[in-house]
């Protein structure tokens, strides 16, 4: 039985410190870390899974994407199971997606929130979740490009929630947290504008100094 005491007012402000805390932790740079490999240094110097793929194969890269979705999809399920609902609600789950690009433990350089914006997709309403990552697989397996894939598909997801009668709330959550992941990948629509974007499953060389943040 819920008590009378607005539990939302009580774990707002604290929910979204901590979920932005959480959605920091640099999973990627962890499992690599432990292979003795500097993600950053690698690659693209991406810290997701992407350039895990790329460092440590697809075993790992899996793996990292599974912790990343776990990220956002965990904690947003918390804060609701807590009371937050509504703006209390959304706000969480965009800071653990602020957190993912702007990670408080990598001096705020981070990554670009695909996983962490599908998991919070998916527990805000999990078909605005599911039908972008099919998506997302779709286009990625047919392209060959990770980055194209992810700005197709994640502004679909507040579209499909609005059409499928999300609140307005979970709506801006999602629309806030597809804005940012397509803003951090303008590189690499500048790569796909001029055709030097690195394809899946081809190495790629070491970063220059402008690719370095991910």
């Amino acid at each position: 039985m819920r008590t009378a005491i607005d539990t939302s007012a009580l774990t707002f402000a604290p929910a979204i410190v901590l979920c932005y805390l959480l959605g920091g932790i640099p999973v990627g740079v962890l499992i690599a870390r432990a292979h003795g490999i500097d993600l950053r240094k690698v690659g693209s110097g991406n810290i997701g899974a992407t350039n895990l793929f790329r460092a440590l194969g697809a075993k790992w890269g899996l793996i990292g994407f599974a912790l990343d979705t776990l990220k956002g999809l965990l904690p947003t399920l918390c804060c609701a199971w807590l009371g937050l609902h509504g703006w209390a609600l959304g706000a969480p789950a965009v800071a653990l997606v602020v957190g993912h690009c702007y990670s408080p433990y990598l001096r705020f350089a981070g990554g670009k929130g695909v996983a962490t914006s599908l998991g919070v997709a998916l527990a805000l309403f999990w078909p605005a979740g599911l039908i972008p990552f099919l998506l997302w697989i779709g286009v990625t397996a047919v392209s060959r490009y990770v980055s194209l894939g992810s700005v197709v598909a994640l502004p679909t997801a507040p579209v499909i929630a609005a059409l499928l009668g999300a609140s307005g709330p979970e709506v801006a959550a999602m629309a806030v947290a597809a804005v940012l992941c397509v803003v951090r990948h303008a590189e690499n629509l500048e790569r796909l504008v001029q055709g030097t974007e690195n394809r899946l499953g081809r190495r790629k060389a070491p970063p220059s100094e402008e690719d370095t943040q991910p």
